[in-house]
């Protein structure tokens, strides 16, 4: 059974799952590495030199970013509608759980803010300023989407550390609250 897109491209399943393999098989074998040229080189030849499979790789890879980022706004939803709660009722809590409630909720928040900001503003994979021809190779735009992947994957970190600080600061917040 095969997939077809709008241009009649055919990625069968066995071939996707033979590449899914390969690429589990060298990220656990060894080290990513940080240099995008050779990644594009490893990735273009995980499938056969076909640009176009390499480029759609990469923009599956963009999309488990942009879930990421929409768990994060969920989780940073739900805990924004707690909180709206306990702070409304922090009047008899300590003045450090208070505080920490806050901090929490602030940076519950920025995580937020970091996941629409860096990862679901809209880049576009295909847009490309090409340098000297008119055309880019398929090397070039398949290092460039993966520029993008990595500049997501970052901010999906780096608001999911947010997040968990928040929480953390939450939790130690109700901890005061309840226990001391």
């Amino acid at each position: 059974m095969s997939k077809e897109d709008s241009q009649g491209f055919s990625l069968s399943d066995t071939d996707r799952q033979k590449s899914l393999n390969k690429t589990l098989e060298v990220a656990i074998s060894k080290a990513p590495s940080r240099d995008r040229s050779k990644e594009a080189d490893f990735m273009l030849s995980l499938v056969q030199n076909d640009g176009y499979k390499a480029f759609l790789l990469v923009a599956q890879q963009i999309n488990v970013s942009h879930s990421h980022a929409s768990s994060i706004l969920q989780l940073v939803a739900i805990v924004s509608a707690i909180s709206s709660v306990l702070l409304l009722q922090s009047s008899n809590m300590p003045i450090y759980a208070k505080g920490s409630a806050l901090l929490g909720f602030l940076f519950i928040v920025l995580s937020g803010a970091v996941a629409v900001a860096g990862v679901l503003q809209p880049t576009w994979i295909t847009e490309f300023t090409p340098t000297v021809q008119e055309t880019p190779t398929a090397h070039e735009m398949v290092v460039r989407a993966i520029g993008i992947r990595r500049t997501k994957s970052y901010f999906v970190m780096l608001s999911a550390v947010l997040l968990i600080i928040g929480l953390f600061l939450y939790w130690l917040s109700i901890y005061h609250a309840l226990f001391l």
